[in-house]
């Protein structure tokens, strides 16, 4: 089947975990890590003002959708680089697709030759990288970013899994290792490898601290589910 990125994007919920991994990891094998849509197939991010935002490490998240094998849809929202910038990290166990919706920022990702890419980002712009792949975004100097991810698949904020910091992510080497966490499928002989990989100074665990930048948009989102926080007048 031929699958075409600006159609996975609006219809990422008919295709099977299996067709998702096998469609990213091909893109980014073939150095397309960074792609461009038409901005009039962006989802609108004030859609799911309903939906209020939590803060999560160094952003801000809101999940929208997820289904029962784990593909989900969500936003996120990156703080501007004078409030904070986020560490290069992966994810072992879940595959993104990253799309700019609103602001502009920066998008830091390693390729499949291990070199570090590095881009200007804005509305319409996609970030495509497989689990295991080290990668950071953070908005511009003053004002935050935010993207539509969709992730395969949606893994706990509370696993110690869900984030993991190679202590040499900057260097980028192919790291057997690494690579071999990423391709466990066992769990439990996955949690040993990683403690192993600390224990030996290979891998860090990601530090789950919060950010001080983003209290006041938080609020601002809990208020529209809170009536007594809310003007509910109707303006027709």
């Amino acid at each position: 089947m031929q699958m075409k990125l600006s159609n996975v994007l609006q219809s990422f919920d008919s295709y099977s975990t299996e067709e998702l991994q096998q469609f990213v990891q091909t893109l980014w094998e073939q150095g397309r890590h960074f792609e461009q849509v038409p901005v009039n197939v962006l989802p609108e991010l004030k859609k799911y003002t309903h939906i209020p935002w939590m803060k999560v490490d160094c952003m801000l998240t809101k999940v929208v959708s997820k289904k029962q094998d784990g593909v989900t849809f969500a936003f996120d929202m990156f703080p501007p680089q004078s409030a904070a910038k986020a560490e290069l990290h992966v994810h072992p166990l879940s595959d993104r697709m990253i799309t700019v919706v609103e602001g502009t920022g920066h998008a830091f990702v390693k390729t499949a030759t291990g070199d570090v890419a590095t881009k200007s980002v804005g509305a319409g712009d996609v970030i495509v990288f497989p689990r295991g792949v080290p990668h950071a975004f953070w908005g511009s100097e003053e004002a935050p970013m935010s993207v539509n991810v969709i992730l395969n698949p949606y893994i706990e904020l509370e696993n110690p899994l869900h984030t993991v910091c190679p202590v040499k992510a900057r260097k980028l080497s192919h790291d057997p290792a690494l690579k071999a966490l990423c391709d466990a499928g066992d769990l439990e002989r996955l949690s040993l490898m990683v403690q192993q990989l600390v224990a030996t100074g290979d891998i860090a665990l990601g530090e789950r601290e919060t950010m001080e930048w983003g209290d006041d948009i938080v609020e601002a989102s809990r208020k529209v589910m809170d009536p007594e926080k809310t003007n509910w007048e109707c303006q027709i």
